[in-house]
């Protein structure tokens, strides 16, 4: 129960008030999600090209051991190994892409314009679908991510 801000009086929540604040939740988590994914994946790509580049840099000074430009090259394929192996970028993208299609569906119920328009009654039911369509083609996106082949787009409601 929450208050009303005018009596201070409690208020019920309504499913549909409890269901997008759960939308909104989880909006933000995708988004911190993404903002996390993406930093790995830059600095993995940092420390790859670096590394990377250092090597024949490094090679022409006869100081450097050779040991040492072995380990350069060593950092650079482990840094690459591990981006593939976690696909930083790949599941940061679906997710921001996630997180906006489900704030569409979300603005487009709170302001009431197709497919939304109408009476909560038969408009809640209709954002149910489509943030749960929304959910799952991005549970098919990120599976797809750990296994090789085509990414799913995420949901998007054909308008007639």
């Amino acid at each position: 129960m929450t208050s009303s801000e005018s009596t201070g009086e409690p208020v019920a929540r309504t499913p549909d008030t409890e269901y997008t604040q759960a939308v909104r939740a989880e909006i933000h988590r995708l988004g911190s999600y993404f903002g996390k994914q993406m930093t790995r994946y830059r600095v993995a790509r940092a420390i790859v090209i670096v590394s990377a580049a250092l090597v024949p840099v490094l090679a022409v000074v006869s100081q450097v051991p050779r040991w040492a430009l072995g380990v350069l090259g060593a950092v650079a394929v482990v840094t690459e190994g591990i981006q593939e192996l976690y696909q930083f970028r790949t599941a940061a993208l679906t997710a921001m892409r996630t997180a906006n299609a489900l704030e569409r569906a979300l603005n487009k119920y709170m302001t009431a314009v197709t497919p939304y328009e109408g009476a909560a009654e038969k408009a809640f039911p209709v954002l149910v679908q489509d943030i749960e369509a929304i959910r799952e083609t991005a549970d098919e996106a990120f599976l797809q991510t750990w296994q090789r082949g085509k990414i799913t787009p995420v949901f998007r409601r054909e308008v007639n």
